[in-house]
């Protein structure tokens, strides 16, 4: 009886010992995913900061963007308009002309006239 007991009563602690292993086990694992959760977790901080600075950055760019096209908006509105330079410049000119005409008329005349006179 007491062989048995004995047997029994090291059945037991052998099964408690490996029980108290595996706890200790288990425990070094969850320790060690509790590390890593707060790596997995200052890395996602680092990662969403970096997203919203990114995200900063595009809305930044986008507003410069929209201003840029304003811009080229107000340009193409000013480009399309006529040019009064060019509309003086271009008025001078036949201004010009039309008087070139005129002398030259007149020069043919006076040559005409100035030949009429020497016969």
């Amino acid at each position: 009886k007491q062989w048995y007991q004995r047997r029994v009563r090291g059945d037991r602690e052998r099964q408690v010992s490996g029980a108290q292993d595996e706890v200790k086990q288990l425990r070094g694992e969850i320790e060690e995913l509790r590390v890593q959760e707060g790596q997995l977790q200052e890395q996602l901080e680092i990662s969403s900061c970096c997203v919203r600075d990114l995200n900063a950055r595009v809305d930044k760019k986008d507003e410069m963007l929209m201003e840029l096209n304003r811009k080229v908006s107000r340009l193409e509105e000013e480009a399309a308009k006529p040019c009064n330079m060019c509309s003086n410049y271009e008025s001078k000119l036949t201004r010009n002309q039309t008087r070139i005409q005129e002398l030259q008329n007149s020069e043919a005349t006076l040559t005409i006239q100035l030949s009429d006179t020497q016969k």
